[in-house]
């Protein structure tokens, strides 16, 4: 605190530094906006800590909240037309060529990526650049627990049993048409029950095309444990279900070890993949390690792929609510607009108690705790398959899953539909206490209903007409009454959900 107090502090004082100022002295505090938003990153070492120094505290002096980072040698662009002898930088990749992102560093000696967004700001100011964000590596972390969870009434595999998954499965069991996504750290790429599931991948750690697990360290296998819950081979007689039998996966590896630091541009890159690759659904089980405000270059990636990806109908974005039992500020990952926040509910349908919450959970999920683990001895458990996968980590791939349903069934919703189907058919949890919209900030709109959100996409079988005793059609003799349509109602959902389950066990 007694760090960020001093960033602040400096901050006012640098405002007005000449554009060929390039401050590097231990201490020096940078400052830069984001969306018209000020920012500001002092160079470490963190005060109180015995840890090797960091490079920066980037820090938002609005709210107060800051986080360590390094400095990379980079800054992440926005702008209509690059200029590069003007700004007097070196383009070293595009990012995302729809939105105009730009990955330049300095031609200057000496000058950081920090060091450059803060000489860029009058290019900002004036209109020349829209955005210029100094690379940093950012920590992150996956949104993973250790288990049991903390919950005392944690058990073990019933997240498909809770969600009635076999009826879903009678509506829609996906499509390989349906590819979905996954940015996380890797995946077990020959795994024997995902192996025949996977598209090529991408790697933004080491910028090639092998998105394979880093072979060692605790959380390893959380990408594949992901990939499992989402689209592991089903019906086949090995290991486990996937929540979408017929989609497929593609990998993405962003992440290493878990806390470590990422570059943004790395974050920008893999929503750039998944809009070039034309997904349907994106499935994120990370986050930040520190509350901290988005970057705006994030953001705009993120929205781009919701708005126009799947070839203009908008990809689906889902992220995990996060483990650290807190209030989701307004301005992070789950509230980037599009984002489908998931929280973690246990087997009673209580949140758990790691779950964040906030008004950016929009749905909550069970946790998904039996899924594929690394081949061998190299994961979480021994063998191919784990049963200490948790968090909500593990609830966002099964709605991800869910979705793949969805879209298999009616591929021509939009995103935007595919948000609005998932809450209004989510059942609230008698737990909550929703506002006048419906909304409760630990349960979002409710318990994702896989059964009920496909329904809604299809027009169900009338039952059989029930004649009361006597001949009397009561239903009908009641007329409108709430009374006679809330019992038809309740009639033809029981029996859809019966001829449903009827034709599953008869194939």
């Amino acid at each position: 605190m007694i760090l960020f107090a001093a960033t602040v502090a400096f901050a006012s004082a640098v405002t007005d530094l000449p554009v060929d100022v390039r401050p590097l002295t231990l201490g020096s505090t940078f400052v830069f906006r984001d969306r018209g938003q000020l920012r500001t990153a002092m160079r470490g070492p963190v005060a109180g800590s015995d840890s090797s120094p960091v490079d920066v505290v980037y820090a938002d002096p609005a709210t107060g909240r800051s986080t360590q980072a390094r400095i990379g040698s980079g800054v992440i662009l926005k702008t209509e037309h690059l200029d590069a002898a003007l700004l007097d930088v070196v383009v070293l990749r595009s990012l995302f060529p729809s939105l105009g992102l730009w990955l330049v560093k300095s031609a200057r000696a000496g000058e950081d990526g920090v060091a450059l967004a803060q000489r860029l700001m009058p290019f900002v100011d004036d209109g020349t650049v829209l955005e210029a964000f100094p690379d940093l590596h950012l920590r992150h972390a996956l949104a993973d627990i250790s288990l049991p969870p903390n919950d005392p009434r944690y058990v073990g595999q019933f997240f498909f049993d809770d969600l009635e998954m076999e009826s879903a499965w009678a509506l829609s069991l996906g499509d390989p048409s349906i590819v979905v996504a996954v940015v996380d750290n890797g995946c077990d790429l020959l795994h024997p029950d995902l192996q025949a599931k996977l598209d090529p991948g991408h790697d933004v750690v080491d910028d090639d095309d092998d998105p394979t697990f880093f072979p060692s360290g605790s959380g390893n296998e959380h990408g594949t444990a992901c990939t499992g819950l989402i689209a592991a081979l089903t019906d086949n007689g090995l290991d486990v279900a996937g929540a979408c039998p017929l989609c497929r996966a593609r990998c993405t590896r962003m992440l290493s070890g878990q806390g470590e630091d990422v570059p943004l541009n790395a974050d920008v890159r893999a929503f750039g993949f998944a809009f070039d690759d034309d997904v349907a659904i994106v499935s994120n089980s990370w986050g930040f390690v520190d509350a901290i405000p988005v970057p705006g270059v994030l953001a705009d990636a993120i929205t781009e792929v919701h708005d126009h990806g799947r070839s203009g109908k908008g990809a689906v974005v889902v992220f995990a609510a996060g483990n650290d039992s807190r209030l989701i500020n307004d301005d992070e990952l789950l509230a980037v607009r599009g984002v489908v926040g998931v929280g973690a509910v246990n087997n009673l349908d209580e949140l758990t108690q790691f779950s964040n919450r906030g008004p950016s959970v929009d749905i909550v999920a069970p946790t998904g705790t039996v899924t594929t683990d690394i081949s061998g001895s190299g994961g979480a458990d021994p063998g191919d398959v784990t049963v200490q996968f948790g968090g909500t980590s593990s609830a966002a791939p099964i709605v991800s899953g869910i979705v793949g349903l969805l879209l298999a069934l009616d591929p021509e919703l939009t995103a935007d539909e595919v948000d609005e189907i998932l809450e209004a058919s989510a059942e609230q949890s008698v737990f909550a206490r929703p506002d006048a919209a419906g909304h409760d900030d630990e349960y979002g709109f409710g318990l994702i209903q896989p059964v009920a959100a496909l329904e809604s996409l299809v027009d169900p079988p009338l039952p059989p007409e029930v004649e009361e005793p006597g001949g009397c059609d009561c239903a009908h003799s009641q007329g409108t009454t709430v009374g006679a349509a809330l019992l038809m109602v309740f009639r033809r959902r029981r029996a859809f959900r019966q001829h449903q389950l009827t034709r599953l066990l008869s194939r």
